[in-house]
């Protein structure tokens, strides 16, 4: 399993992965994940279920039980890494990138 570099970063300084090597500990969470498999979704129901996945974040780290705060990250890292791999070449706002967003000030 390749896990992206930032990704890597992000999980090993998170306390959830209790000295566990953040690729491994991804890996055992991913195995644990329930659900349709990601490659077996359409693109409308990945799409679905990926804003169901974002909608629910906040209130899932708040107040979700460790399981379910694993179990959540598990299934929104399988189905981003499904999205992106369907749509490599996706619109990608300027101001959503590094060198953006130190230009001068958007408004919206």
């Amino acid at each position: 399993m390749v896990v992206p570099l930032r990704v890597y970063w992000v999980l090993s300084c998170r306390r959830c992965t209790r000295g566990v090597p953040a690729a491994e500990w991804l890996e055992g969470v991913m195995s644990m994940t329930t659900g349709v498999p990601g490659e077996e979704l359409s693109d409308e129901v990945l799409r679905q279920e990926l804003k169901h996945l974002h909608e629910t974040r906040h209130d899932t780290f708040l107040h979700g039980s460790p399981d379910s705060l694993r179990e959540h990250t598990a299934r929104t890292f399988e189905l981003e890494q499904e999205y992106l791999r369907r749509h490599p070449d996706r619109e990608v706002d300027p101001r959503r990138t590094r060198e953006g967003a130190r230009g001068a000030p958007h408004h919206a």
